[in-house]
């Protein structure tokens, strides 16, 4: 309400004025004859305020919702709809940052898919031709497979540890033409 009431109510963008504007008009000729305040002292009492955004006794819908009521609500609701969309793109750029499962365990995972399909291609393959597949013979195709696939295995020999290679400079500028 105070934001509202400086943006769109206040005369010079501050709160002065706004725990007035907070307070709704009573005619106190309104209450029921039990519901009259009984005590004489106050002397005779036509108006009386309360904390509410409604329409004052003098207006044509009297007592009913103000316009000022509306637009606190519909700042209300705004706030909210903005607030919920923050939350949703702040956590779906969290979920999207920080992945289920590690690249590791994933890589492993397809790593070991693979291996699978290839033990029982080659177990299929060998059916087909007729041959009898045992246990040693899958149990030897799954650790050949493992080693053939195993992420520090490399089937080519790469460059020794001692072998260290160089970019050679060459000492001349080059001169493009």
């Amino acid at each position: 309400p105070r934001l509202v009431y400086t943006l769109r109510y206040s005369e010079d963008g501050s709160l002065s004025g706004y725990v007035n504007f907070t307070m709704a008009y009573f005619n106190t000729s309104d209450f029921a004859a039990e519901d009259k305040p009984k005590d004489i002292s106050l002397g005779k009492v036509e108006i009386c305020r309360y904390k509410d955004f409604r329409n004052p006794p003098w207006s044509d819908p009297d007592y009913r919702r103000s316009t000022e009521f509306w637009h606190i609500l519909a700042a209300r609701l705004a706030f909210v709809c903005v607030f919920e969309n923050i939350v949703v793109v702040i956590t779906s750029m969290l979920s999207w940052l920080i992945p289920d499962v590690p690249a590791v365990l994933k890589e492993q995972i397809r790593r070991e898919a693979y291996i699978t399909n290839e033990i029982v291609l080659k177990t299929e393959l060998k059916r087909a031709h007729g041959e009898e597949v045992t246990e040693e013979y899958i149990s030897s195709v799954s650790e050949e497979e493992q080693i053939r696939y195993s992420p520090h295995h490399s089937e080519s020999p790469g460059p020794s540890d001692d072998v260290l290679l160089t970019h050679r400079q060459s000492a001349e500028p080059k001169t493009y033409v």
